[in-house]
This record gives structure tokens, sequence and C-alpha cells, in this order.
């Protein structure tokens, strides 16, 4: 489904099922929109329409479809003005000029508007129709082998197959570890389950991995570690890639642990290209001269050294793979990530097609993982503030901790702390998004809960004005009245709180520019209250005394030039 057309699918099987229940603003949209139930769901059609209400030429009418197509919302609404009222000098009579009413007109543009969003031609659409029905049939009959292709498909995207192998799971399909006696290059059936691509490991070649798989199907199956080497030993298989294929897990099945395996390989292919250069020179050994029931005496045998942990076996996993195959550190606490999370890292990440993430700018989130990485950073006052790597079970985001946040919560952010962090989404243009930190909750504190919610209210709880909206009747309420002097308070008196009051149009615009504000005041240290006042509403807000400022003409200044002079007073 797509944003746009996707809203027009209830009323588009409506008016199939029931034709009476079809609307159209004008008549003149009966013959372009009948074949799709009153729906715009194609280009052509507002091709059609601009062509046939607006008067435009064919020409001018594929410039608005380039515009869709290319999502360029400026140039559609300044034709608006020419669809509706017409162009003289370019030769466009307008939609007023045919008849049809001026708040139609608009309408029906705003209609073209929304559906730009995702706008397909009649063709393309059909292409899409045809794959999904192709690729729904083969998902419900053919899962495994669905899902091994899809993975295959994005097999250098991490992030898209850590987010299948979540799928897989859900599905009930087992993925299995790469296996160099039964794995290919790409990933593959095996019963039920899906065997992971040998590519997929790092540090190992595309022609290594050919070359060991045409060995395996010409000489049969490798039988112990000593054998493997050997035989791919002219094969392009270097020492790193031997070292990558154990903590992968695709040495498994050759009889010992990863942890005899890291302890040994090394000296096996030294004691191997030893034995080449002698072969060269024209030596011989004692292995060369002894019987063939002797020679297993010669050879180097498995340590008994036991196997790593369980935490390392998955490190390994994620440094040569880029995710965990045989389980997850966050695997025990699923249940608890679904209870209180609202996204995941991957809702943070660019989708190629459409260059766009799930979430929206400044959308308030949830996401819930273990830290990864952690980045010290100092502001220009000299004030701690830290960047975070938060992995969950399906990728990686980062966390900007600003330095209040980072003072109250520094003693939980330690790396492989889990943690359940709430904050609001930045999302930049072209770029992966982050989330800016506003709270912190560990899991030992979120199964305490169990089950209530984690999270204070950022405005809420105590006393006082804070918290809600407090409406004022009074006029003298705007920051405008205030004076310009910054003296600190320290109580609340009855009437309009004092402090640094910040004027927002409406609450919408201040939650659009919440982060800004809460950037700019970051580092100002003082006893004064910071008032939000919406100025359609007459009302204000105090933010909580953790984001009290020092209400000075430095502070002012700098918010002034931001928000606007005006919009920033002192009382």
């Amino acid at each position: 489904y797509r944003p746009g057309p996707m809203d027009s699918i209830p009323k588009y099987i409506k008016g199939r099922s029931d034709k009476s229940s079809i609307a159209y603003a004008c008549p003149q949209l009966e013959p372009i929109l009948s074949p799709t139930y009153g729906c715009i769901i194609y280009q052509e059609q507002v091709m059609q329409i601009v062509r046939d209400l607006g008067g435009y030429t064919m020409g001018r009418s594929d410039l608005v479809r380039r515009a869709m197509s290319k999502k360029k919302h400026s140039v559609m609404e300044k034709e608006r003005a020419n669809f509706i009222y017409g162009n003289e000098a370019e030769g466009v009579p307008g939609c007023v000029s045919k008849g049809i009413d001026e708040q139609v007109a608009n309408g029906i543009f705003d209609d073209m508007i929304d559906f730009a969003e995702y706008a397909f031609n009649k063709s393309h659409g059909a292409g899409y129709a045809v794959v999904a029905y192709q690729t729904a049939y083969l998902k419900y009959y053919y899962p495994v082998e669905f899902m091994a292709a899809l993975m295959t498909s994005v097999i250098d995207n991490t992030k898209k197959v850590s987010e299948y192998i979540l799928t897989c799971r859900s599905m009930g399909i087992t993925l299995l570890p790469p296996d160099i006696n039964q794995g290919q290059s790409g990933f593959s059936v095996r019963g039920d389950s899906i065997r992971y691509a040998l590519t997929a490991i790092k540090g190992v070649g595309r022609s290594a991995i050919d070359s060991l798989v045409e060995e395996r199907e010409e000489r049969g199956p490798f039988t112990n570690l000593n054998d493997f080497i050997t035989r791919v030993a002219d094969k392009d298989v270097n020492k790193r890639a031997v070292e990558n294929f154990i903590k992968a897990g695709a040495l498994d099945s050759l009889g010992g642990t990863r942890k005899q395996f890291m302890s040994v390989y090394v000296q096996i292919m030294d004691h191997i290209a030893k034995d080449k250069r002698n072969n060269l020179a024209g030596q011989m050994s004692l292995f060369d001269i002894a019987e063939e029931s002797q020679k297993e005496e010669f050879d180097i045998r498995m340590p008994d050294v036991g196997e790593y942990p369980k935490e390392m076996l998955l490190a390994f996993e994620k440094e040569v793979l880029g995710i965990y195959i045989s389980g997850h550190p966050l695997e025990s606490d699923q249940a608890l990530l679904e209870q209180y999370v609202t996204n995941t890292t991957n809702d943070f990440i660019l989708d190629e097609e459409s260059g766009k993430a799930s979430l929206e700018d400044q959308a308030r989130v949830v996401i819930g993982g273990m830290i990864v990485d952690k980045n010290i950073k100092y502001t220009k006052n000299d004030k701690v503030m830290a960047f975070l790597n938060l992995e969950d079970l399906v990728g990686n985001v980062e966390v900007v901790v600003f330095p209040r946040d980072y003072e109250q919560y520094s003693g939980l952010l330690a790396e492989e702390a889990r943690l359940f962090i709430q904050g609001r989404a930045n999302m930049e243009e072209e770029k992966d998004g982050k989330l800016l930190c506003e709270q912190i909750v560990s899991f030992e504190e979120a199964r305490k809960a169990n089950g209530s919610p984690i999270f204070k209210n950022r405005y809420g709880g105590g006393s006082g004005n804070y918290g809600s909206w407090q409406n004022r009747n009074n006029g003298n309420s705007q920051p405008g009245n205030g004076s310009s002097a910054g003296g600190q308070n320290t109580g609340r008196k009855p009437g309009f709180p004092k402090g640094l009051w910040i004027q927002f149009p409406d609450a919408d615009s201040y939650y659009a520019r919440e982060q800004e504000l809460l950037s700019d005041i970051a580092d100002s240290e003082g006893n004064d209250d910071v008032v939000i006042y919406l100025k359609d509403a007459k009302a204000f807000r105090i933010l909580p005394s953790s984001r009290r400022v020092k209400a000075d003409s430095s502070l002012t200044e700098k918010l002034g030039q931001r928000f606007g002079r005006e919009n920033v007073k002192i009382r």
C-alpha cells in the first residue's frame, strides 16, 4: 500500500460494491473517475483532470505529472492558481472560466495534492499489482523459499536482513548458521529452515566461496578442520577468512568447538604452508615417509579448552555477520520490549525506495535496547553530553543525550546497559534519523512497574501550574507585557508566573520546535522558570524545574534570534 491512494481504499471498495454511493465534486469528473469508482488512483487521471477542467495542454499536464512523481509540492502549489483561475499569459483558461465553483476547484486540487504524495502511473500500478499477487502467493505457499530469496536479494543490507530474520522468527522459520558443508553463496533452504549465506560472512570474498563450494561438490564434504584447511589452501582462503568462518559458526560441523578451532587454526595453516615450501624445495619430512596408518599421529590435535561463553559467541557472530544468528542478547527481554516500545530502530532508517523514514520529525517515541557504544562530548560551556548507539532486536539508532539529561541519567549509561528511552525523533533529509533523549528507564525498573506506565508526563507531576496548559483570560498575559529585567524567582505567586516567556502561535508550532528550544536552553543554569505561551489559546505552561535557566540578556538575545525578539520576554 502507498500513502495517498491508500486513503481511498475504503471509498474504492464501497463504490465498487455500491455504485450509488459514488459522488463527484462536479460532472466533469465522472468520465475521468468512473473507472476507479470516484477515486483518484493514477497519474494519468490527474493529467486528464487538469486538461478537462483547467484547460491545460497535453504538455503542461505532463509537467504536473512530473512534479507529482518527484514529489515537488511547491511546484504543485504554484499550479493551484493557474488551475482554478487560469493564466491568460500562458494560455490556461482555468476552472472558473468553465463554470466550476472556486471552492469546488480548490477541493479537487487539494485531493490531487494529497494523492501526489505517492502517485503511480497506470502501467506502474498494474505492474506492482501483478508483483503483489505473485509475491503474496509465493509467501503463502512457499514461505521458506520466499524468505530465503528475499534475504538473498538484500544480502548487502544488514539492516534489511535483520528485519527479515525477525520476520522469519515470527513466521516460525528457523534460521540456521552458515555451514561450509551445507551452505551456498546465497541464503538456501534446508527442510523447513533457512541456511545463512556464506557470502554474508565479512572478510571472505565471493571467489573464495565459489571455490569452496566447487571443491565440496567435486570431492565431498569437509571432514575436519585439518581437511578443510588443506583442501582450500590454494583457493584464496587466508587466515582472516578462516577466523571469520570459525566466528560465524560455519565450521561447527567439523567436530570441535569454536574455541578449539580458534586455538589451532593458525598452527595448522602455518604447518601446511611450511610443507608446501618444503615440497617446492624438494625436501621431505617425517610425515611424507610415514605409513598411512601412522600419519594420524602427526595431526595437530584439538586442545581440551571447552567453548566460549554464550555472550562471546553472539559477539563473534555480530562481528563477522553484522547480526546475531544463534540468538540475541535481548531475546529474553522481547516480551518486555513489546510491552513498552512504540517504535523500533528500523523506523529511523530511510527507505531505499521512498527516501523517507517511517517516523515524522519531532514525533515522540519510546524505544528499548542495549547500549553498544557511547561517545562523550563536551559543550562550549564544558558541560558533558553523550551520543549513544542503542541496539534492539532489528538494528541500531543514535541517541543524543543533552547535558541536563546526561547529569540526571549518567549512572544508567554504561555499555551493554539495557534501557527504555523516551524522546523525540530528529529526522533530517537524506539521513537516517536519531533520537533526542528526554527520559530513560532501565529494564529492571520497567519490570518492577509490572505493566504500569514507566515514564512520567514530561510536564506533569507535582503541584502548581506544572503539566497542563493554564488558560488566562486576562489580555495582559502575553509576553509583550513583561519587564526586561532578569531577576530570579524562587516561588510562585497567584497570577502570572515570573520567568522567561517564549511565545508560539499555537501548540503545533511549539511542539514542532520544542527540541530547538530545549537545546538552546540546555547550557543555561539558574532559578528562572521557562514559560511557554500559546497566542491562539491564551494559555501558558511552565517547563519542569530541571529546565530552569538564568534569564539574562545573552539568553534572550540567543532565543530572540531563533524565535523572534517579539516572542521572547522576561517577566
